[in-house]
């Protein structure tokens, strides 16, 4: 007849032990994926952003660099004030002037009769005074128009006094 208490206690004995590594093996893993530098090799690009509304002057256009995940965001410092920026639309070319507002920097055409046209290609090319030549191309949309236009007042539900009970019970 086998002893049970003999194989029970050699078979916890193994599982304590696999336990042990196990854990051991686990937290091996976890202090070395923390001993990774976090990567610093940040190399500055140039960027443009800006939005064409259709039936409004030529505004808001900023070019800047990027700038560093590790240091506290500077927009001022980010950006370029000094890049030739010029919008077309294919018949006029239109030379963007660089100015501050409250604050933030961004390039816009000084006259400001001149509006985005619906249905046009507007090309963008900024050239930095380094060389450096960025560009950009949109197609802007139609002029919107209703087909049926809302009503003054929006409400919903439309009558909320008489409204019908959702209940299926009543009360008498």
């Amino acid at each position: 007849m086998k002893d049970y208490t003999t194989i029970s206690h050699a078979f916890g004995q193994r599982l304590k032990k696999s336990y042990v590594l196990f854990l051991l093996v686990c937290g091996g893993v976890l202090l070395q994926s923390c001993e990774d530098a976090p990567p610093n090799s940040f190399v500055p690009v140039p960027y443009v952003e800006g939005y064409l509304f259709v039936d409004r002057p030529i505004d808001g256009v900023v070019v800047a660099m990027s700038q560093s995940l590790a240091v506290p965001y500077d927009q001022p410092s980010g950006m370029i004030a000094d890049a030739d920026v010029q919008v077309s639309d294919g018949s006029s070319s239109y030379q963007l002037a660089y100015r501050v507002v409250n604050g933030h920097g961004s390039y816009w055409y000084p006259d400001t009769s001149v509006l985005v046209k619906p249905g046009t290609r507007y090309t963008l090319s900024v050239r930095l005074k380094n060389g450096t030549v960025l560009g950009a191309s949109t197609l802007t949309p139609e002029r919107i128009e209703w087909t049926k236009p809302p009503s003054p007042v929006l409400q919903y539900p439309s009558d909320t006094v008489r409204r019908t009970s959702p209940d299926s019970l009543r009360i008498a």
